[in-house]
């Protein structure tokens, strides 16, 4: 019968199939999210947005690296399969199969490239926010426990990389991976002129912005938890640059990996704007949004 000249050959990739199965159910090894082991909740880590991102893009990899050849070769074992079976060699045919295999790897080359260079940035940006974190540190507890540090805290509009209450205010920082290219000299800064950062290589005005829509939000929302304003300092995090002028507007500062302590550390800060109570409450609060106990509205 005509009709299994292309049946019959599907035995030849069933073995292959049988493979696939295999690989995709053994993609969930690559995620390394981790679970206390005294609620059963997941883990809270700095920058654990991007370390699911990470994971999601690794499996990514995995799959389209171990199943890509798999699907790449279906083609040329199932016309392998039907040269053997049938007694018509049409050569149309064999080409057919012969170009979709080849297009096949054409196209999985630059899924993979796709994904090996996302893969990149978001190592980039991980690293990044483990720096601001390593740097915030000390901050933790400091001056008899009027400095604290939360890390990661989920919004709606994405995830704070840390929020820092010192006794003089509220700071929400956003961390930001920019690449130094070799060409340019360490000792060069980041410049900032009003609503823009002048790198030395490009000009970029999409970080204060988003700096600025975060502080808002989070001053909105502890003022309707606490029923009284809340003013909130935004912080762009440049960690790999020395930035010149970090003033850009009345509620964002731009900020170097050096600079961070300094900054934020400042004990002798003379502009104290949280009273013992506003404090007390804001380190209640922000200790139970950390935990996952508040689920502030998206608007």
């Amino acid at each position: 019968m005509y009709g299994l000249d292309f049946l019959l050959p599907l035995m030849f990739i069933a073995p292959m199939l049988a493979t696939i199965v295999v690989v995709f159910s053994l993609r969930h090894l690559f995620y390394h999210r981790f679970f206390s082991p005294i609620n059963g909740r997941a883990l809270n880590e700095p920058g654990q947005s991007l370390r699911k991102r990470l994971d999601d893009a690794l499996i990514r990899l995995y799959l389209e690296a171990s199943l890509g050849p798999l699907v790449a070769l279906t083609p040329i074992v199932f016309g392998m399969g039907r040269m053997v079976i049938t007694d018509r060699q049409n050569w149309l045919e064999w080409a057919i199969y012969g170009f979709v295999s080849t297009l096949i790897v054409f196209v999985l080359g630059g899924m993979i490239l796709a994904t090996y260079q996302r893969i990149h940035r978001l190592k980039l940006g991980l690293a990044c926010e483990l720096s601001v974190a390593d740097i915030l540190r000390p901050l933790d507890g400091k001056g008899d426990g009027g400095f604290a540090v939360f890390n990661n805290l989920p919004t709606p509009q994405g995830s704070i990389s840390a929020v820092v209450l010192t006794p003089a205010g509220v700071y929400s920082v956003v961390t930001k991976a920019r690449t130094r290219p070799p060409h340019i000299d360490l000792g060069q800064p980041v410049v900032v002129e009003k609503e823009q950062l002048h790198f030395p290589h490009m000009r970029e005005h999409q970080p204060i912005r988003e700096a600025r829509s975060m502080c808002r939000w989070l001053s909105q929302q502890l003022e309707v938890s606490l029923g009284e304003p809340i003013g909130v300092t935004g912080v762009v995090a440049l960690p790999a640059w020395h930035v010149q002028g970090g003033q850009a507007g009345p509620d964002v500062r731009v900020l170097g990996g050096h600079q961070l302590l300094d900054v934020l550390g400042d004990l002798d800060a003379t502009n104290h704007r949280l009273s013992e109570t506003q404090h007390k409450a804001l380190h209640t609060l922000l200790t139970r949004w950390t935990a996952g106990n508040v689920h502030f509205p998206s608007k």
